[in-house]
């Protein structure tokens, strides 16, 4: 199976960033930043950019001498996030719309720089050999540089995909590895081969929807959904929410994992 299961349109990627945002009851970037230590000078890859939620972050963060390299596979998502921040005609930041299984060989070779902070959030997996592409990045780092990767683990979404298979559908095993286990039965067991230091933080996020619209609105911007089980969708939702008070609690699971001394 390919990779291209997940590869998701940028308006589905901004629906559902979107949808979450208004519901959480953590804000996710913050938490994300709280364990990231870099220089204001860092030269930083971030890699599956996406539209540049955490790219306007990085730039917020660093000084005038910075370098933020971000690339993402979608054409759209770059373009977007190059028109976001088109307005502050920020040199510090270069924009690839590139494959990141490719980004070694075709683009960082080329470019010869040693970056500070390689950094990936909610996209490795799209990569169709993870292990290779993390060695090859891992080349790239500075002497003291850091490899830091976020993602799902555990228990997320699973109240959200139990509905959805209640409804009718089922979600493919490859979706459901990479929201629960990819992240340490593949980024860690790497990392701690390849790294001396590895600091692990996990938290969950509480996304609280109160009603089915939203619930609705969320999976119709998710490759499992199906519109011809929406009824069945709408009235399971509605039965969870009438027995919850009217909510629906999504729990979103999170690891960030932030390694450092290449071996």
């Amino acid at each position: 199976m390919t990779k291209d299961f997940r590869q998701q349109t940028s308006d589905m990627l901004v629906n559902r960033i979107n949808i979450n945002a208004k519901s959480q009851s953590l804000d996710f970037n913050t938490w994300v930043f709280e364990g990231l230590n870099f220089p204001s000078n860092a030269k930083i890859l971030e890699i599956c950019c996406g539209t540049g939620k955490q790219t306007h972050l990085f730039l917020d963060k660093l000084g005038p001498d910075a370098v933020v390299t971000a690339v993402d596979a979608s054409k759209e998502s770059v373009e977007r996030l190059r028109q976001g921040l088109a307005i502050h005609n920020d040199r510090r930041l270069q924009l690839i719309n590139c494959d990141m299984d490719t980004l070694a060989a075709d683009v960082l070779q080329r470019q010869a720089t040693k970056y500070d902070l390689v950094f990936c959030s909610y996209g490795l997996y799209y990569s169709r050999n993870v292990t290779a592409l993390l060695s090859n990045l891992k080349n790239f780092l500075s002497k003291d540089g850091m490899m830091a990767i976020v993602g799902p683990f555990g228990p997320n979404n699973e109240q959200l995909f139990n509905l959805v298979e209640r409804s009718g559908t089922k979600i493919d095993t490859e979706i459901k590895f990479t929201s629960s286990q990819f992240m340490h039965e593949v980024v860690f067991p790497w990392m701690s081969i390849n790294f001396s230091s590895i600091s692990s933080r996990t938290t969950y996020n509480d996304v609280t929807w109160k009603k089915v619209d939203d619930i609705l609105a969320y999976c119709q911007s998710t490759t499992y959904y199906r519109d011809e089980l929406k009824d069945a969708f709408i009235d399971l939702a509605q039965t969870e929410m009438n027995i919850n008070n009217g909510n629906f609690i999504n729990k979103k699971w999170v690891m960030s994992l932030v390694a450092q001394g290449a071996r």
